[in-house]
């Protein structure tokens, strides 16, 4: 009986061992090295629906003063209008929660405002620039408040931790006039 036991052990353990050298691949380790660098070059470009016009000079005047300009700030305040939402916890009571609508956007956004803040500051970049820039990534974030936008997440997620390919994340999306 021991013999047995001892027997079919033995078999359990050389069919596992048998598995793992087969499932592992026999390719060397420099091809896997190419394939993470060729789906790191390759950029997906994602189409967005804007209805964002050029705001009235009348309506720049009532905007304060912000940093990278009056436009920027317009956009700005749209921005967090529509991402930040404070709601009341329970009906009638006065105590209110701040909800983030779709986190991932709209961390990415304050990141590279960060961003381009110390590259302002540090002449790094012009403030024309910096205004196109951040004008750019505000309206793209407005539109695709309201798009299918699991993908482009998922890329912002995956490069949170760095504002300048966040940046360039931003930079591959197409705003098509409504």
């Amino acid at each position: 009986m021991k013999r047995q036991f001892i027997l079919a052990f033995v078999l359990f353990v050389s069919s596992i061992a048998l598995n793992a050298a087969n499932s592992v691949p026999d390719d060397d380790k420099s091809d896997n090295k190419n394939k993470a660098e060729v789906s790191s070059v390759v950029k997906t470009t994602w189409e967005f629906y804007s209805a964002i016009k050029q705001p009235s000079a009348e309506t720049l005047a009532n905007v304060t003063n912000y940093k990278f300009g009056q436009e920027a700030g317009y956009l700005y305040n749209q921005f967090m209008n529509i991402y930040v939402v404070r709601e009341e916890v329970v009906p009638g009571d006065p105590t209110r929660r701040t909800v983030i609508r779709k986190p991932t956007i709209y961390n990415a956004v304050r990141s590279i405002e960060k961003q381009l803040n110390r590259e302002l500051k540090s002449n790094k970049m012009g403030q024309e620039q910096v205004t196109a820039e951040f004008t750019n990534v505000l309206k793209i974030a407005i539109s695709a408040f309201d798009s299918e936008t699991e993908s482009f997440e998922d890329a912002l997620q995956q490069n949170r931790k760095n504002a300048a390919a966040l940046l360039s994340v931003f930079q591959n999306v197409k705003l098509t006039d409504i």
